[in-house]
């Protein structure tokens, strides 16, 4: 995660956050593409807690997010201005597309009142889907 990030690369953070990171990906085709130049950590934050962030991003929240798009009915398309979620550890991921057919704009914050180490644990499997018939 690069060292500072403008608040216009992802969703704004919660008013309580002391720090968050922020990212604009591209978004296509059910595939998330982040770029090392439109995302970082801004706010104060010690080197265990954007380590922490991090881990938790890099093990958990994207490989949830990027499976949640590619195979998700309902995950919003470039032209809604919606947003999805995921949490746990103590951390949120939010996404939304804002509409604007073509990037993903995602911010990442440690949740109010969470306390924890760095996180270790498997990359979630996906839930079976039933498909609907035509």
């Amino acid at each position: 995660m690069a060292e500072r990030a403008p608040r216009g690369w992802g969703l704004h953070p919660s008013e309580s956050a002391r720090f968050h990171w922020g990212a604009r990906a591209i978004l296509r085709d059910g595939v998330i593409d982040l770029l090392w130049d439109r995302q970082g950590v801004e706010g104060e934050a010690t080197a265990h807690e954007r380590t922490a962030l991090s881990a938790w991003l890099n093990e958990k929240a994207l490989p949830w997010m990027r499976d949640y798009c590619k195979h998700g009915e309902d995950f919003p398309s470039v032209s809604e201005d919606r947003e999805v979620s995921v949490s746990g550890d103590g951390y949120v991921l939010r996404a939304n597309p804002r509409a604007s057919h073509g990037y993903l704009y995602m911010s990442a914050e440690l949740l109010p009142s969470a306390t924890h180490s760095t996180p270790s644990y498997p990359v979630p499997k996906p839930a079976k889907r039933t498909r609907r018939s035509a």
